[in-house]
């Protein structure tokens, strides 16, 4: 919401992934490491893995989304201030 209010900027989810492995279950404690290949341009993809306590993968997916004009609605580059984010904790 700040990116949208102070750079007019939106990431709307452009495509989701999830291939479902093993099942979690109720009260187990699960980790989730989540990873990016490139640094964005236009869009970003996050890719997600799941493992449960004993460390088994449980589930992998990506979500891709992209970066636009809040007023046009055209693609854009990713603003500066989030790629210095990025950039600073790669």
């Amino acid at each position: 919401a700040d990116m949208e209010e102070k750079d007019g900027v939106m990431m709307p989810i452009l495509e989701v992934h999830s291939k479902y492995l093993r099942p979690a279950h109720y009260d187990e404690l699960i980790t989730v490491r989540i990873s990016l290949r490139e640094l964005p341009k236009a869009r970003i993809t996050f890719e997600y893995e799941i493992y449960n306590e004993a460390g088994e993968l449980l589930n992998t997916g990506s979500t891709v989304l992209g970066f636009i004009h809040r007023d046009t609605r055209r693609p854009c580059r990713a603003p500066k201030g989030f790629m210095e984010l990025l950039e600073k904790n790669l």
